[in-house]
C-alpha cells in the first residue's frame, strides 16, 4: 500500500487561523476571539477549542498570557551553514 503524503493536517489549518486574529499592541488574542473563531471554523466546543490550545502550548507554538489570552511564539530560524 503506497503511504499518502500528507500537505496540511486540521492542527495545522486551525494554527494557520489562529495565526490570522488580529491581535492587541501586545501580540496578545483574547480567549473569545480565539473561541469564537476556531470553534466557527471547524465546529467545535470549547472543550475541544482548549484542548487544541494546549496542544498547541505543548508544542512551543502559543504562549498563555494570564487572564488576557494567547501569544503566538514567534520561531528563531536557524542559519543554514555554507
Amino acid at each position: 500500500m503506497k503511504k499518502i503524503k500528507r500537505q496540511m493536517d486540521l492542527n495545522e489549518l486551525a494554527f494557520q487561523k489562529l495565526k490570522e486574529i488580529r491581535t492587541n499592541g501586545w501580540g496578545v488574542i483574547s480567549f473569545p476571539n480565539v473561541r469564537q473563531r476556531i470553534c466557527s471554523l471547524f465546529c467545535l466546543k470549547k472543550r475541544l477549542c482548549h484542548k487544541l490550545l494546549i496542544d498547541f502550548r505543548n508544542e512551543g507554538r502559543i504562549e498563555y498570557v494570564h487572564c488576557r489570552g494567547i501569544r503566538i511564539v514567534k520561531t528563531k530560524r536557524r542559519k543554514s551553514p555554507m
